[in-house]
């Protein structure tokens, strides 16, 4: 029986830590030739890990039903946090949380990315359009259903279904002010004030190939290299690149023939170079200055990791 695995920590040359189901995190310090099982007290699914940009001792490991743990030792323990993202608003009330019916309990959001500024300030994505943050290092979190501004002045009724509550895969900052969160219908969130208000950019997405709003493919990840170059991908095989910070977001051609299947993570080297892994061991890699990538790759079944995500460390 295998493990599913759904994020990777890379520490160093050496060193990297790996998170996925039943609570589960293996850490390496030989380039993956060895791996050791540590502790994390729980055995619910674990989605997304990152460390304190500066600092490799403090980091964040987000999951199933809410759960938040921290690490301020490099990731030798992990503690649970407080948060409580609620699906239904109803359920912040305890009273409310006891009186309901069993077959309608009171239910935590899944939380399926997290990125963390610094040592103190920590952005959490998932289900329900749920968005969880701290200011003082996970002490206390709030939690908050992330509305487009727009959607109350939408054109019509798909416009309205589109931005009712979607799932947020990813979170990215580039820095303390600049963030992206990406997820369901195309959903491509941005702040320039550290998460004071957040605009939605993907109205820019829609071109020739896009007919409506409601073909527009969930999106899994997002990463920018600096403030004005970003990629981010998802169903369908789409990829999206901008040149200027979001304003344009254009879709890409993969240049695999009908590869309609999804893209699960991208990412952006310092040098430009872009790399793109999916579905059945797909990989594809664009240099810098590439529109598109030109030489795609079909890794065996036996490399493909992390719930068919190929990471390069």
């Amino acid at each position: 029986m295998s493990d599913k695995f759904f994020d990777v920590a890379v520490r160093g040359p050496k060193e990297a830590m790996v998170i996925g189901y039943g609570g589960k995190i293996l850490h390496t310090t030989d380039g993956g030739f060895t791996w050791e099982q540590i502790d994390s007290g729980t055995d619910l699914a674990l989605y997304s890990i990152d460390f304190a940009p500066g600092n490799d001792h403090v980091g964040w490991i987000v999951g199933q039903m809410g759960l938040i743990l921290k690490t301020t030792d490099g990731g030798r323990t992990w503690r649970r946090q407080k948060a409580e993202p609620w699906l239904d608003d109803e359920c912040k009330d305890p009273e409310e949380r006891r009186l309901r019916p069993e077959d309608k309990p009171c239910q935590l959001a899944y939380l399926f990315a997290v990125s963390a500024v610094d040592e103190n300030n920590v952005f959490v994505v998932g289900d329900k359009s749920s968005l969880v943050t701290t200011t003082d290092g996970g002490e206390t979190w709030v939690a908050q259903t992330l509305k487009d501004p727009e959607q109350a002045t939408g054109p019509g009724s798909e416009w309205m279904i589109v931005m009712e509550d979607p799932i947020f895969y990813d979170v990215d900052f580039v820095d303390s002010s600049s963030g992206y969160i990406v997820g369901e219908f195309g959903t491509i969130f941005h702040t320039a004030d550290g998460g004071k208000t957040w605009k939605n950019q993907k109205q820019s997405l829609m071109d020739e190939t896009v007919f409506d709003v409601l073909d527009l493919p969930t999106l899994f990840d997002v990463e920018f290299a600096d403030r004005k170059h970003g990629i981010a991908a998802g169903l369908d095989g789409r990829i999206a690149v901008t040149d200027d910070g979001g304003k344009d977001w254009n879709f890409v051609p993969s240049n695999v023939e009908d590869y309609i299947d999804p893209f699960y993570a991208a990412t952006i080297l310092p040098d430009g170079t872009r790399w793109v892994v999916g579905a059945s061991g797909q990989v594809v890699k664009a240099a810098a200055g590439q529109p598109s990538p030109p030489n795609p790759f079909l890794l065996k079944p036996s490399l493909s990791l992390l719930s068919n995500l190929v990471v390069y460390v």
